[in-house]
């Protein structure tokens, strides 16, 4: 079910024969930017949940979220056996909120994180994989390399994860130039980016940043067997306010991507 009070909202996903996962992600309504959850990050998190085979940890072994807010797409990643995520964002207060999220959903920090958390969730231990936070700026080549360096930038990623991150066209060339520096210094990611994107403009305008930056785009399609309403229940997504919802049913509002590295 999906339930809200105080600003949590718990969420079940479910799985055919499995037993369903189930995560809590505080959200702020009113707020516009990464404190709120959005329709791109449920939509995401059903495609990983499908494609992903739970608990697997050769299959995903290393995952960085970029922009992450409220990090349900990383969270659902290591619900699903990934060893580590690194969640990233601009914001120390959204990653300090990311980290109490995963704290709440029983996962544990790095012992080698940043100090965007308190002091007790460093030492909060679970028996799933572990997560990182720590800031990033798009657009900050050198904060990558620094990421290497700091050795929390791993080499190689398996899965970029990006949810809702062309929230404006003012920020898209930043981003690819980020995407990019991430496929040539954490090379190779094997299974490339993943990316969910809520269209508000018709005219999305990103066609020249992949060629610019050497990237090409796939667009993925929900069948069936792993759409959202096979994903979450009826009851669930009634429980939506009816402008979230529609977000969720409609192909063309929500829509997702494989990002790769140009051949």
């Amino acid at each position: 079910h999906i339930l809200q009070a105080e600003n949590l909202i718990n969420l079940e996903f479910l799985r055919p024969g499995r037993q369903a996962i189930r995560l809590k992600i505080p959200s702020d309504p009113l707020n516009q930017l990464g404190a709120r959850l959005w329709p791109s990050s449920l939509k995401l998190s059903c495609l990983l949940m499908r494609q992903l085979q739970p608990h697997q940890d050769e299959q995903l072994g290393t995952c960085l979220e970029l922009g992450c807010g409220c990090g349900l797409a990383g969270a659902m990643a290591l619900a699903l056996g990934a060893r580590r995520v690194t969640f990233t964002d601009s914001s120390p207060k959204v990653l300090n909120r990311c980290a109490k999220q995963c704290r709440l959903n029983g996962f544990s920090m790095s012992a080698a994180s940043s100090s965007f958390a308190e002091p007790d969730l460093k030492r909060f231990k679970a028996s799933v994989g572990e997560f990182d936070c720590r800031q990033l700026c798009w657009g900050s080549l050198d904060q990558l390399l620094q990421g290497l360096a700091d050795g929390w930038l791993a080499q190689p990623l398996d899965l970029i994860l990006a949810s809702d991150c062309l929230y404006d066209p003012a920020v898209f060339d930043s981003f690819f130039a980020t995407l990019s520096g991430l496929f040539r210094l954490a090379s190779p990611v094997r299974l490339g980016c993943l990316m969910s994107a809520h269209n508000r403009n018709p005219d999305w305008g990103f066609a020249r940043l992949l060629a610019r930056y050497g990237l090409r785009a796939t667009p993925l399609i929900l069948d069936d067997a792993d759409s959202v309403e096979a994903c979450i229940s009826a009851d669930c997504l009634a429980s939506l306010p009816a402008d979230f919802a529609s977000c969720l049913l409609e192909d063309e509002t929500v829509q997702l991507f494989r990002v790769t590295p140009e051949l």
